[in-house]
């Protein structure tokens, strides 16, 4: 049985007998009849633009079931009329897991990004499940008086990185890298690695005296 076999039997009921079902429980018939393959958006939506085209009249309410999918907390279900559209959620009332924060909403647990969108029109009841992602500290590194770059890098939350060697830096004349600190006049390094951010910082290139004799 495929989705486009049942839809074609769907578009000739609905040609025969446009006012026996309701949109929503035309719905639940056809989600039923495809082992639950159109709460889909694809096919649940054609389903229902095509029902209010042909004269099902659109009452009921879908129910928006909210899952916070690791967070902690709840947030209550929201009925939302049917054809209508709903503010999701900002997540208010729910803790995040350890270091991360609410991306958005997907129709399945696991979705690593979000699948729906604010605001939402739901074709059918539906559970959104929270998206969580790791909070994401920049580390970026300033010569201080050195010439050359080195490439800034992305820190999860509640993780930690090596911190450069001063590779791809040309100390001042007569300096030598000592490391790093977190205010550009430290005259010693205060960064330690490995380096654990707990937001976006820049560490700057310490300048010792360099100990090699003319």
């Amino acid at each position: 049985m495929s989705v486009k076999s049942e839809l074609k039997k769907l578009l000739i009921a609905l040609e025969v007998s446009p006012t026996k079902n309701t949109v929503k429980g035309l719905l639940g018939e056809v989600s039923t009849a495809l082992g639950g393959q159109a709460t889909g958006k694809t096919v649940a939506e054609q389903i229902y633009n095509i029902a209010l085209a042909k004269g099902f009249p659109a009452d009921g309410d879908f129910t928006i079931t909210y899952n916070v999918n690791g967070g902690t907390g709840s947030i209550d279900a929201v009925d939302v009329k049917a054809g209508e559209s709903v503010e999701l959620s900002d997540g208010s009332g729910v803790t995040a897991p350890s270091n991360k924060y609410l991306s958005g909403w997907a129709k399945s647990a696991s979705a690593q990004n979000p699948t729906v969108s604010s605001p939402y029109t739901p074709y059918d009841d539906v559970t959104l499940y929270a998206v969580w992602k790791y909070i994401v500290f920049t580390v970026s590194y300033d010569a201080n008086g050195g010439t050359g770059t080195i490439d800034p890098v992305e820190v999860n939350s509640g993780s930690s990185t090596t911190l450069s060697d001063g590779t791809g830096l040309t100390a001042p004349e007569g300096k030598e890298f000592a490391g790093w600190a977190t205010t550009a006049d430290a005259a010693e390094a205060d960064a330690t690695s490995p380096y654990s951010p707990t937001a976006d910082v820049t560490l700057y290139a310490v300048w010792a005296d360099s100990n090699t004799e003319a």
